[in-house]
């Protein structure tokens, strides 16, 4: 267990660069050319007491080489106090992950966190993988995906400029079919991110 020590002093100007594998898009196997490749992603950091300290968001980009999404995001202006951290990623239709061990900040800098393969499935958002999400699934399979329900869009949130059908097609490949299912049924064993 580490105790962290408390400190007062506030740094500036980090950046979070991430490699993210994204299950059913790239690699190890999936689509390989997303129909949508740059994407929101957001980083929370944790202090080692399980407090919310930070909520930075920013774009990540598929890379076709490495067949995974890459970026940096800007923690801006705002102060992060040095210290330890626990630090979690999440972007729509994945369940957010803790990144292993604890992230040591001290000073201004880019911070390059390790490889993390991240679990899909999350197609409403709330960060777990049920019925709910299944719904909204087997709702836009197939010929259903261009019907009124689909084609709307979340009221709010993170969420609110994609629609059903784009949410409920896991693999990215523009069709919702037995392959988003089957993605979405190995899943269900992790049931809810971090």
């Amino acid at each position: 267990t580490i105790t962290p020590t408390p400190t007062s002093t506030a740094t500036t100007g980090h950046n979070f660069s991430t490699t993210l594998y994204l299950t059913g898009i790239g690699s190890p196997s999936g689509t390989f050319a997303p129909k949508h490749p740059q994407r929101n992603a957001v980083i929370t950091l944790f202090d080692t007491n399980n407090n919310l300290v930070a909520t930075r968001t920013g774009q990540i980009s598929y890379a076709t080489a490495s067949r995974s999404f890459i970026g940096t995001i800007n923690a801006g202006q705002s102060a992060i106090p040095a210290g330890n951290y626990l630090v979690k990623i999440q972007t729509p239709q994945f369940l957010r992950k803790q990144y292993p061990g604890i992230l040591s900040i001290q000073s201004p800098a880019t911070i390059v966190l390790p490889n993390l393969t991240i679990t899909t499935g999350d197609v409403n958002g709330d960060n777990k993988i049920n019925i709910l999400d299944y719904n909204i699934l087997v709702g836009c399979f197939g010929a259903k995906a261009n019907s009124p329900a689909c084609t709307a869009t979340p009221s709010q949130g993170e969420l609110a400029n994609l629609s059903w059908k784009v949410l409920a097609d896991i693999n990215d490949d523009e069709v919702v079919d037995g392959i988003d299912y089957n993605l979405f049924i190995r899943s269900l064993a992790t049931k809810e991110g971090d």
